[in-house]
């Protein structure tokens, strides 16, 4: 067998095996209850901070609250130390407005617990992961793994507020990084 015909076999076997980046597969891996530990260590690999505690039990359905209101159906919701939650997507395919989608289920996760009459002291940090099998071509210029916040345009010091932050991962643009010895780099290679 040539070089050729050994990289077809070990390509067609790699495509047998459950990947990491089916949504069923990432669920079952990172969304579980009792898979706590797991998803502990690939959010604090993430997020670049040490994490007390996560809750995986929460509903990963957003519900309409209205007839007219769209419904979402997220990959991974976690409570990270009781008090902030962090939606995990996977995303293979590229989609149109996948940005637009990310930051409507980042809202509709921030004011899921606010009902009338409570007070806004009570919206949590909500943070969103965006796993990407692809570049996305507003993105091409920056490295695999891009962090966002409001800040204020001029001076771009200033974050305007803690909780949306929002963390974007490119697959594809990790196997051309050097020195992929990082946390999160080993990580996404089993992605």
């Amino acid at each position: 067998m040539n070089q050729e015909e050994s990289e077809n076999v070990n390509k067609r076997k790699r495509r047998k095996l459950l990947s990491p980046k089916l949504d069923v597969i990432s669920q079952a891996l990172f969304g579980e209850v009792g898979n706590e530990r797991i998803t502990k260590k690939f959010l604090e690999a993430i997020l670049d901070r040490k994490l007390e505690e996560v809750d995986l039990s929460g509903n990963i359905v957003l519900r309409r609250e209205n007839v007219e209101d769209k419904m979402g159906v997220l990959d991974v919701l976690v409570k990270i130390n009781k008090n902030e939650y962090c939606n995990v997507e996977m995303q293979l395919i590229e989609k149109d407005k996948l940005l637009e989608r990310i930051l409507y289920y980042w809202a509709r996760i921030y004011t899921k617990n606010l009902k009338s009459g409570n007070d806004y002291i009570n919206l949590r940090k909500t943070i969103e992961v965006l796993i990407v099998n692809f570049e996305i071509k507003e993105l091409k210029e920056l490295e695999y793994h891009s962090k966002w916040k409001i800040i204020e345009e001029k001076n771009r010091k200033l974050i305007l507020t803690e909780d949306l932050e929002l963390h974007i991962i490119e697959i594809p643009k990790i196997y051309r990084k050097e020195g992929k010895e990082e946390e999160l780099a080993k990580w996404n290679f089993t992605l």
